[in-house]
């Protein structure tokens, strides 16, 4: 789930308004305000488009501290799974 107080924080601290958060996320200003005002839930798509309108930030901090945690755990399995896969090889 989007952390939507960060996300809000972010844009101030940017000097940016709904459509320019939308304009830099190559997203509608509609969808962007419906996620924001918890209308609808953030996607995939919603995160990618927070990572180009803010690229100095980690991801992790535009979610939910459940879902980072989730987030971390679901790298550090993938990164065994991957570490495993060069072992065997």
């Amino acid at each position: 789930m989007i952390n939507v107080d960060y996300v809000i924080r972010m844009m101030d601290e940017h000097y940016m308004s709904q459509k320019i958060l939308a304009v830099s996320m190559h997203m509608s200003e509609s969808c962007v305000s419906r996620i924001l005002s918890g209308q609808r839930s953030g996607s995939l798509a919603f995160l990618e488009g927070l990572a180009r309108a803010f690229p100095d930030e980690d991801l992790r901090s535009f979610l939910k501290e459940d879902d980072s945690a989730k987030a971390v755990s679901l790298q550090q399995e993938q990164k065994g799974v991957r570490d495993e896969d060069q072992k065997s090889h």
